[in-house]
């Protein structure tokens, strides 16, 4: 293979040689096998993105093939497909590409930066040709103009702020290359390195915006926990505070521009809930107007352009399925008739050429983990691309029913109950207990690769959208603040006791399970409930809150985080007595702590110290350390290891369906000596902690936290 030769440089430190780790020219489409749809679970989605070149003519995929990911195009109409470029996703991950033009691609590219005050994601922005030539890193990696001293260089360089609709060969992207953390704007081209800045940073400005025009019109920044947005109007040279708030407070969002340069799009409150607004920029009273509000759910809208106007012609945001509310005729009808052909499952349009007439669309719904389908109107062909989990169907599918109980404060939950498809209803079924990884996400009634794995292999599966939760309005959200393990477990517990009201799954044979806060909550939830849990699993679970507060102290977002969760010496108490690792010793269950060792959200450190404090106090648990993996189980071979193993540890605990309980938490066998698991290994090999030196501060990077 033939090997990219960029180096890219941070500071002190010679963070990643392309050629040297994990980016290789790859010269051929390798080929992927069919599997059985219990199999499937353990894969990743075929495709991780997929876009039509401006002219239709070529389409740009991101495609998983085992532990790699590689970027491909082809022709439209039968063309050899092209490999561009190929990540290992250990050293280095593709996030993301554009189409420059017709001609080029540029690539997002991240890596994982290891430093004694802990570790941290940098990026770097790479231009390839569609046809796999040579490759062009766009920001210089040294030189006293890229780099406002020796010790500084940006930590995302792929932060995109136009694709100058009416320039195909140049671009604005922000860096922080003149004030650390602060970005300029720079006018960049896409073939070179060569930029010039059309917009100095300004404090405490961390995201720009622009029009569609490519002027430079709107800022948003924050300093402590108090955000400002910053705008100015076309005829002005210098910019005004339109907004300021306080977080988790009332908020206003820059969405974007339409073809008129006066008119801004924002996201704001709508009686409590968030919705669309326009604001004109020429009114010196900012006063909104009201686009679109949702009366049930808050709309977190994304602006749909057209290509060939650069207009906006509506906007798109996510409750259960994607809602569309467009400001065009014609766009309103496209949608409508797509959905007639595809009556059954959410329906939204990935990617158009630039006169509108070729298009990629994707459907998926509870029954059809995702296929992309291929269109072109003036020939009349519609026809399907990839299925993005090939085996997984409505055939073997479960799919999802939505329920509502009301937490013991009062407060109603949504949720969503998933039970095996070919369950027998004269028996009680164990369950499992799926708590979102937000805290701050939610649960919505499309696929779900982890409830419908369980629900494969005989589970009933109850998951929740707890207070804190998004998408309920902003009370509703705040209710999260400085509540982990307090009301936001209860409403855990709460539903867990419905869902044995309902009289479907068997008391004895319950588990909680969850990843990242979910992790957490699986964790505290064990701890607190030895009567209601026989078994907890965590996947990247934070186990110490003073320990997440701590690692937050040195980024650039660490009130917030102090805002969020407390504080770390003047909550002290309250912290301690809703962290696992605190309340080991009064674990009585068997547990399951799986954790990625380059996971940069929730740091591996959280694994280890849990499972310190479990040996020493002798707890039953299982420990599974994924090599090289990171906060979502992107490499599929652990992802893999990952299923297999929360597998044979449920069926150890609570069985599958029509199976008799196993035995309690007393009569399971003492472990063997020198063994995380107990009698059980994992791939036939007892798992041990490597003793590493724990991490000091953080080093006043980017953004980091829950």
């Amino acid at each position: 293979m033939q090997k990219l030769k960029a180096i890219l440089v941070y500071p002190k430190t010679l963070i990643f040689g392309i050629a040297l780790a994990g980016l290789t020219i790859c010269p051929l489409l390798l080929a992927q096998d069919a599997d059985s749809h219990l199999d499937a679970f353990y894969k990743l989605p075929v495709l991780r993105q997929i876009e039509l070149s401006p002219d239709g003519t070529h389409i740009a995929m991101l495609r998983n093939i085992g532990d790699q990911t590689i970027l491909l195009t082809q022709e439209i109409g039968g063309g050899k497909p092209i490999a561009i470029v190929q990540s290992d996703n250990i050293n280095l991950r593709i996030n993301w590409f554009e189409w420059a033009n017709n001609d080029r691609l540029l690539v997002s590219v991240a890596a994982t930066i290891n430093e004694v005050t802990g570790d941290y994601v940098s990026t770097r922005l790479v231009s390839f040709p569609k046809d796999g030539g040579k490759a062009k890193l766009l920001v210089k990696p040294k030189g006293k103009r890229f780099r406002a001293d020796a010790d500084h260089s940006s930590q995302f360089q792929d932060r995109i702020v136009s694709l100058l609709p009416n320039d195909k060969k140049r671009f604005l992207i922000s860096l922080d290359a003149e004030d650390p953390t602060y970005p300029g704007v720079y006018l960049a081209r896409v073939d070179d390195e060569r930029k010039e800045i059309v917009q100095p940073s300004i404090r405490p400005i961390r995201s720009w915006y622009a029009d569609q025009q490519g002027r430079v019109r709107v800022g948003r920044g924050y300093k402590d926990t108090k955000v400002q947005i910053f705008v100015r109007s076309v005829d002005e040279d210098n910019f005004k505070t339109a907004w300021e708030y306080e977080y988790f407070e009332d908020a206003v969002y820059p969405l974007g521009f339409g073809l008129d340069p006066n008119i801004l799009y924002v996201e704001a409150l709508h009686n409590d809930r968030k919705a669309v607004f326009k604001v004109d920029l020429r009114d010196s009273s900012l006063k909104p107007e009201l686009i679109y509000a949702d009366p049930e759910h808050d709309v977190d809208a994304y602006l749909i352009h057209s290509p060939r106007t650069h207009d906006v012609v509506g906007i798109k945001y996510f409750t259960d399925r994607w809602n569309y509310v467009y400001l065009d005729k014609i766009y309103e009808m496209f949608q409508k008739g797509i959905d007639k052909v595809l009556p059954n499952t959410s329906n939204h349009f990935v990617s158009f050429s630039a006169d509108e007439t070729r298009y990629i669309a994707y459907a998926s719904s509870g029954m059809n983990p995702g296929t992309y389908y291929y269109g072109d109107i003036k020939k009349k062909q519609f026809a399907p691309v990839t299925e993005q989990y090939p085996g997984l169907n409505e055939t073997n599918l479960s799919g999802k029913k939505q329920i509502e109980y009301e937490s013991r404060d009062g407060l109603r939950i949504e949720g969503y109950l998933t039970i095996p498809k070919e369950s027998n209803e004269d028996h009680l079924l164990p369950a499992v207990i799926l708590p979102d990884g937000g805290p701050a996400g939610r649960e919505t009634g499309g696929f779900d690769l982890w409830s419908e794995f369980l629900a494969s292999r005989g589970y009933a599966v109850l998951q929740m959208n707890f207070r804190g939760s998004s998408g309920y309005g902003q009370r509703f959200s705040n209710e999260a603040l400085r509540s982990w393990g307090m009301e936001m477990q209860d409403d855990i517990i709460d539903g867990t006791r419905w869902l044995i009201e309902q009289k479907i799954v068997d008391p004895e044979r319950i588990c909680i399970f969850g990843g990242s806060y979910g992790g957490y909550a699986a964790l505290l939830g064990g701890i607190q409930h030895p009567e209601i849990f026989q078994c907890a699993v965590s996947f990247a679970g934070v186990t110490d809150l003073r320990t997440l507060v701590f690692e937050a102290g040195g980024f650039i977002n660490s009130r917030i985080v102090k805002k969020q969760i407390g504080n770390y010496h003047s909550d002290a108490k309250r912290l301690d007595a809703t962290s696992p690792l605190q309340l080991v010793e009064n674990l009585k269950i068997p547990v399951l702590i799986a954790h990625g060792t380059r996971d940069t959200t929730v740091p591996f450190k959280h694994a280890e110290i849990m499972v310190d404090a479990l040996e020493k106090h002798d707890k039953i648990h299982w420990f599974l350390k994924l090599e090289n993996g990171d906060h979502h189980l992107s490499l599929e071979s652990n992802r893999t290891t990952f299923f297999k193993n929360v597998e044979r540890f449920l069926e150890a605990n609570i069985g599958g369906e029509n199976k008799p309980a196993p035995a309690r938490v007393a009569d399971l066998p003492e472990k063997e000596e020198g063994s995380i698991l107990p009698k059980t290994e994992i791939d036939g090999k007892p798992v041990k902690i490597e003793e590493e030196g724990e991490g000091e501060e953080g080093s006043g990077k980017e953004e980091k936290g829950p």
